[in-house]
């Protein structure tokens, strides 16, 4: 008889955890920024509330106009942010930025 409870289960939903599956079906790569389809191996159990943008521009000058009014224009802090940022969206330290 086949077990309703995998007790690995736990170990393969929602993972990577810089994989964000948004409505509409699809999911977001956070650290590449590419979106696709979302498939039955994806293994995801839930789904964010937000959809994408369909925006095909990869100018991120507003934002980061944006963020460093947020920074008083201050670089050294919005270096901090933008790694911190990152760290808190995919649990992966990287010195990456926008």
């Amino acid at each position: 008889m086949r077990k309703l409870y995998q007790k690995d289960w736990d170990n393969k939903i929602n993972l990577p955890k810089h994989m964000i599956p948004t409505n509409g079906g699809r999911i977001v790569n956070l650290k590449t920024g590419v979106s696709r389809d979302r498939i039955m191996s994806d293994l995801f159990i839930y789904q964010t509330n937000a959809g994408l943008l369909n925006i095909k521009s990869t100018d991120f000058a507003p934002t980061k106009k944006f963020l460093m009014d947020l920074c008083s224009d201050n670089k050294e802090y919005f270096e901090y942010k933008s790694i911190l940022y990152g760290y808190f969206l995919t649990s992966t330290k990287t010195n990456t930025m926008i």
